[in-house]
């Protein structure tokens, strides 16, 4: 029996005519875009293209898109650009970003003259522009800000409001260079930059049934201009900003990937997720009074974060793989961690509950059948566990 994946927060499943593409700049588009012959040139072409569509997720223009080999070169790249810019600084982060940033943040706050702050989530998991003020205004006068928020939490799916939030931001008397990282809502729901003073957007193609290995960095005009370091050097390949020979099959794979994300998101596809992860919701938590959905307000229409008191969450995942069906207890990239997720715990979520912590994430392939047959396997292993609990 073949198993039933809800783990697309991790990674997605590359679709089939990316495949396609990118077979064919394996066998056939195989040149270097750097050189001067025909073929070269028309995969340098085909890279501007591909910086065009990738844009359209976040309403960008082509010409700032800037190829990386996934979201966290993009997210490292963008603070350490950013502090870059502005020392003396304190970068600003919400206690839920990806570790990808906190990690980094933290790296780079060894330095003299960098600081780092953390600033706590509502209890519904969202990150509020009052709070980012707050820090911001904080900061002694003549320090620059290097603030990091991310626009849909990987675990819980809670939306932050992004464009507000730079928008609060800008009039601010202590300069202020503003990094989101939309890798989790790229494609997922409509994403705008236009208008808003955002600095820089890190973007990720796995996550949207793209290939690993490709990420992208977008750079307002002013910021680029202003940049004096590089994320590699050794060629002048992305504009001088990130020199080696481009990953010609992963870009194209990620241009296609981006226009089918766009096409099913305004097709109405990830509102037909909504509504089996709803109903998801429901049976759980009419089934049982130990359980909880963490964070509310706006969430990514796919995912679902769900919490059962006094049960281990490796126990659920495990139980629940054998019985075919992959889930997550949270972030990919914690999850050999045994304590309780550092998002649920800034939230605020009780040990008890966040111990039993499950990710439930949907993508436009899961079918309403597997769906059904999902939340009567986990039903299953939940009233077993809560039985030898009781």
């Amino acid at each position: 029996m073949a198993s039933i994946y809800l783990d697309n927060n991790a990674t997605t499943k590359v679709d089939e005519s990316v495949m396609s593409i990118m077979n064919a700049c394996f066998n056939t588009r195989y040149h270097n875009p750097s050189t001067r012959y025909l073929r070269g040139y028309k995969l340098h072409t085909g890279l501007n293209f591909a910086r065009d569509r990738v844009g359209e997720l976040i309403q960008a223009d082509g010409s700032q898109i800037f190829f990386t080999s996934g979201g966290t070169e993009s997210n490292n790249a963008a603070l350490r650009l950013l502090v870059s810019l502005a020392k003396p600084c304190t970068i600003i982060t919400s206690q839920i970003e990806h570790k990808s940033v906190l990690d980094m943040a933290e790296h780079l706050a060894k330095a003299d003259y960098v600081s780092h702050v953390t600033v706590a989530p509502t209890a519904s998991g969202e990150v509020t522009a009052q709070s980012m003020v707050d820090a911001v205004n904080a900061l002694p006068a003549g320090w620059t800000a290097v603030v990091s928020v991310m626009w849909a939490n990987n675990e819980t799916g809670v939306v932050n409001d992004i464009p507000s939030i730079a928008d609060a931001l800008d009039p601010l008397e202590n300069n202020v260079l503003f990094h989101t990282d939309a890798v989790q809502a790229a494609g997922k729901i409509p994403l705008s930059i236009s208008g808003h003073r955002i600095h820089m957007v890190s973007l990720s193609a796995h996550k949207l049934h793209g290939p690993k290995g490709v990420g992208a960095l977008y750079i307002d005009k002013w910021t680029k201009q202003a940049l004096k370091e590089r994320i590699a050097y050794g060629g002048p390949q992305e504009s001088d900003l990130r020199g080696g020979t481009e990953n010609v099959p992963g870009i194209m794979g990620f241009s296609r990937a981006a226009i089918l994300a766009l096409e099913a998101l305004y097709s109405g596809e990830m509102s037909k997720l909504e509504t089996m992860r709803d109903s998801f919701e429901s049976t759980m938590l009419a089934e049982f009074d130990n359980a909880q959905v963490n964070g509310s307000g706006t969430r990514l229409p796919h995912v679902s974060n769900m919490s059962f008191r006094n049960l281990d969450s490796e126990t659920i995942i495990f139980m629940a793989d054998e019985d075919g069906v992959e889930i997550s207890s949270g972030s990919a990239c914690a999850s050999a961690d045994p304590e309780p997720s550092y998002v649920l715990a800034a939230m605020g979520v009780p040990e008890d509950y966040a111990l039993g912590a499950i990710r439930v994430s949907l993508s436009r392939l899961t079918e309403e059948a597997e769906m059904t047959s999902a939340t009567n396997t986990l039903k299953a292993i939940i009233e077993q566990l809560n039985s030898l609990t009781s």
